[in-house]
């Protein structure tokens, strides 16, 4: 079986500026050297006119590798903070694929122009489990959703799953003002801890919400 800690509970304050959260991740690194390079790259990819996706924080990638073969019309990114997981993957990716090494909340908030992706994947991101640093590492807060907001399309929807529920209802309260959507074209493949939560006998709670007007 799965083991981990006992209880979970939302970080007793969050982070609410959108706009204060880049220089907590780092974005001065986006405007020069490499990650400058990177940017130019990213931008790139997204300049085609065609809807585009995001997945944040993609693991192993088999549903990033999976969605961009089922819709090949469709742009797929992918982000991702674990560097030995975005060199394995690259490889693998369609040209209508694009993985990245970036935390999602600074390539929201300084790189991703407004309205440019369609959908946004969070694929059971982490709880934190260690709570004196949830309030710094958490990914959702009400600044991550006003990121995610802006980054959306006017019909855009955000697609969340974890396995830890008191996580799941934290989310859905930073979302009450959006509206909950039916859960959007998934592909064929499943996450690996999605694989674990079944093998485990884990309950996997879902939503999608599109973002509000």
């Amino acid at each position: 079986m799965n083991e981990r800690p006992v209880g979970w509970s939302p970080p007793s304050s969050a982070p609410t500026d959108p706009d204060r959260l880049p220089a907590l991740n780092g974005s001065l690194l986006f405007s020069a050297g490499r990650k400058a390079s990177e940017v130019t790259d990213f931008l790139r990819f997204l300049s085609p006119p065609v809807p585009a996706m995001l997945e944040i924080g993609f693991d192993h990638g088999m549903c990033l590798v999976d969605r961009a073969r089922t819709f090949p019309d469709t742009l797929q990114v992918g982000l991702e903070i674990r560097e030995a997981r975005v060199t394995r993957l690259r490889p693998h990716l369609p040209g209508t694929a694009f993985a990245w090494r970036a935390d999602a909340r600074t390539v929201l908030a300084s790189v991703v122009p407004p309205g440019r992706f369609s959908g946004i994947y969070v694929l059971f991101p982490d709880p934190v489990w260690v709570e004196s640093r949830r309030r710094s590492h958490l990914l959702f807060s009400p600044a991550f959703v006003a990121l995610c907001a802006r980054a959306l399309a006017p019909d855009g929807f955000l697609h969340v799953v974890t396995d830890v529920e008191p996580y799941h209802t934290w989310i859905r309260s930073l979302l009450t003002a959006w509206t909950p959507s039916p859960d959007p074209p998934l592909g064929t493949e499943i996450s690996r801890r999605e694989r674990v939560c079944r093998r485990d006998g884990l309950m996997i709670t879902r939503g999608t919400w599109t973002r509000p007007a």
